[in-house]
């Protein structure tokens, strides 16, 4: 993939702390700053929205998707999730529900011709399952089934792990084998008796990315 036009790369976090039916995510304050410190020194811009319903959500993400120009697409969304009828969902303080599938499609050939032919890379800090279209590599906190973990003062592992091992390799290793090391390092944490792996799946993201910091 070609990743060295002055419009390097767009980045969306979404962030929701505060829910009914859940505590507060504790920690994710560290991994926004994290993250947004990560991709600005790649020369990329961050738009960062925290606490939204699923109405906004959808707006964010389709406006995101629309009117945006540049080499590299990041959606990285932090939240509480789970599976709904096999798919998996978002959700927001009132716990309603949005499917990650919804999401990956604004970004497909057919509605997302901005970005058609360019990697478009999904990051899920929460509990996950699938379905991915064209140059899309969708990585996962966790296996499906299985819980994402947060330290409530450093933040999450697998957000802490990318930011760390993104840093360090971002300038000569391409996104699939940094991926593959944060799994690596995420194997060695552990809370209680439980080890968290991670996981990505891809769909026609058949070259290598290299973000070119």
């Amino acid at each position: 993939y070609d990743t060295t036009s002055i419009n390097r790369g767009q980045v969306l976090i979404i962030n929701n702390r505060y829910f009914g039916s859940f505590h507060k995510r504790f920690g994710s304050e560290v991994d926004i700053r994290c993250l947004k410190h990560l991709f600005e020194q790649m020369f990329m811009k961050v738009e960062i929205h925290q606490d939204l319903d699923k109405s906004k959500m959808k707006e964010v993400i389709q406006q995101f998707a629309k009117f945006k120009i540049s080499d590299i697409c990041l959606v990285i969304i932090m939240s509480h999730g789970e599976e709904r009828k096999n798919e998996l969902v978002v959700l927001d303080k009132a716990n309603n529900g949005l499917k990650a599938s919804w999401i990956e499609e604004q970004f497909n050939n057919l509605n997302c011709t901005l970005f058609s032919g360019k990697p478009k890379v999904f990051l899920y800090q929460f509990c996950r399952g699938t379905q991915h279209f064209e140059d899309m590599l969708v990585g996962y906190a966790t296996q499906k089934g299985h819980r994402a973990h947060r330290d409530p003062n450093f933040g999450s592992w697998y957000i802490q792990l990318i930011c760390e091992v993104f840093m360090e390799r971002a300038y000569n290793t391409h996104i699939v084998d940094m991926l593959n090391e944060v799994d690596r390092r995420l194997k060695l944490f552990s809370s209680s008796d439980t080890i968290q792996t991670s996981s990505y799946t891809s769909n026609g993201f058949n070259k290598n990315l290299y973000f070119n910091p």
